[in-house]
């Protein structure tokens, strides 16, 4: 229960009506049962009191990282399912996805991608493509056709992931979870900028 909304019961939300109501002769059926107005005054108190209570439901799952009844409605909101969500899943993660696309679909700088990755638990590191593009050679090697595309290159290491297939392919070999990483970044990454990932070590 919420301290913002405790939910009375039926007798005292009617005695909380009938406090608002003038004192004297006139009102002063508003404190015995068996009168109109007190019978009244109970009607009213029920539908008050359930207010309360759903002021209350609102209040405790409102927040779109631990709801569970309005996570649909949340998700509607932020146009899920779209390219990268497709609104299944656990709670956890459709919970994480709402949270992505309300606080973090803003990336500019290499720190908003690194924390964007983080979300989901993913370590990774980035370089400029000009890093390992040029001599002497880092590993694991990369070339590219020429230096401006290596200026307009960004390198996105996934740390710790031995479990995916280590080489470049047209198909991505991952978890569930990294490729909606993956998709956020090609849609996210600045339009003159390609994106190329490693995974492992």
């Amino acid at each position: 229960m919420s301290i913002y909304f405790p939910t009375l019961s039926v007798d005292d939300q009617a005695d909380t009506l009938a406090r608002l109501l003038p004192d004297g002769p006139l009102f002063d059926a508003k404190w015995r049962d068996e009168t109109n107005m007190r019978k009244l005054l109970f009607g009213l108190a029920g539908e008050f009191a359930r207010l309360d209570g759903t002021m209350d439901t609102i209040l405790d799952e409102y927040d779109p990282r631990t709801t569970t009844l309005f996570l649909a409605e949340w998700e509607k909101a932020v146009s899920i399912p779209d390219h990268c969500f497709n609104g299944q899943g656990s709670l956890a993660l459709r919970r994480l996805c709402v949270e992505a696309k309300l606080a973090h679909m803003n990336v500019q700088t290499e720190q908003d991608f690194i924390d964007l990755a983080l979300l989901f638990g993913f370590n990774v590191t980035i370089k400029g493509g000009k890093s390992c593009g040029v001599f002497p050679l880092a590993y694991p090697v990369c070339f590219f056709d020429n230096i401006k595309a290596a200026k307009h290159t960004m390198i996105v290491h996934f740390e710790g992931t031995d479990n995916v297939f280590p080489l470049p392919f047209p198909l991505q070999f991952a978890s569930g979870i990294m490729n909606i990483v993956v998709c956020m970044f090609n849609r996210l990454r600045p339009a003159n900028v390609h994106v190329r990932y490693m995974f492992g070590g």
